[in-house]
């Protein structure tokens, strides 16, 4: 986990973490705030992942959570750019178990 965060970055992160919708006025969206923040949200869900561990929560629970953040480890490999690579796509859902979560772009399907 990388401690330091730019200030670009950090401006992206609060724009999409912690404001409405609507704000900022223009469409700041980019491939590298994408991946910004899923690496944020990733290494945030394993920290938390860790600290279940630590903390003896059910194992069920830390399951969840590690599917979670295999999940979105999926989703940082898919968004590296503005287009999702097909081989890329075909590895993440060859990679899926059953009872697993597909992922797609930002949007999550359970199945």
């Amino acid at each position: 986990m990388d401690s330091e965060i730019k200030a670009d970055d950090l401006t992206y992160l609060i724009n999409h973490i912690f404001l409405p919708q609507k704000l900022p006025q223009e469409d700041d969206s980019s491939t590298a705030g994408t991946q910004v923040l899923l690496r944020h949200v990733a290494d945030s869900a394993h920290a938390f992942k860790d600290t279940l561990r630590q903390q003896n929560v059910d194992i069920g629970v830390v399951d969840r959570w590690d599917t979670l953040f295999k999940m979105l480890q999926s989703m940082e490999v898919l968004h590296q750019s503005v287009h999702i690579p097909l081989e890329d796509l075909r590895k993440s859902i060859d990679n899926m178990q059953m009872h697993g979560t597909l992922t797609f772009g930002l949007v999550l399907f359970s199945y």
